[in-house]
């Protein structure tokens, strides 16, 4: 399957180009626009559906910007990190409402009626990771299917009969390999160092 990009170190800056913010520093952008996780969302998709695979990369930047917002602001907080919170806010709604507009611009509101009940469900597994008990091994699970189930969308969305013997196992290696870059893996890690790295380091 070809990409839309001939070089992966094209991803980033092709994406900036058209989609950042203009008052957000590129900086923040380093924190949750991770190259080669996103290569695999245009791997997937069709190459004629461009529009598609920005539309998701969007998204995805903006699922990874509200990981990094702290939800735990006091009286102490300092003027500086609420205004460093209020930019990541701004910054992933921005990124979800051009998901949206893309989409819809485009007419293609099949794409977007798929794709938002995988984006629901994988605030959902959000969800659980923040409120519910697991087992080191169930942790890195639940992650994996974070980071995995867009893409589990992209392979229904094309019917794409390789998906689960091949690309399914490639793409959940590499997000194993990225742990120390994905904001809910260093989340984990920072939590359960020890035990977590292992359960990585085995499966």
């Amino acid at each position: 399957m070809q990409s839309h990009f001939e070089n992966i170190n094209d991803v980033k800056s092709e994406f900036l180009k058209r989609y950042k913010h203009p008052y957000i520093d590129e900086a923040l952008y380093d924190q949750v626009f991770v190259e080669d996780y996103m290569w695999y969302i245009y791997k997937l998709v069709d190459q004629k559906d461009h529009i598609i695979a920005d539309a998701l990369v969007n998204m995805q930047v903006s699922l990874n910007v509200h990981d990094i917002v702290d939800q735990h602001f006091n009286e102490s907080s300092s003027q500086e990190e609420l205004k460093d919170n209020q930019l990541k806010v701004l910054l992933g709604d921005y990124h979800s409402s051009l998901f949206y507009k893309l989409l819809s611009n485009a007419e293609l509101t099949n794409a977007l009626y798929h794709f938002l009940p995988y984006i629901k469900k994988i605030n959902e597994y959000k969800v659980d990771l923040l409120h519910k008990q697991f087992t080191p091994k169930e942790w890195v699970e639940q992650v994996i299917n974070v980071y995995s189930h867009l893409f589990n969308g992209i392979a229904h969305y094309y019917e794409i009969e390789s998906y689960e013997d091949q690309w399914l196992p490639e793409i959940q290696s590499k997000i194993l390999s990225l742990h120390n870059y994905l904001p809910w893996f260093t989340q984990l890690i920072n939590n359960q160092q020890n035990e977590i790295k292992q359960v990585i380091e085995q499966r």
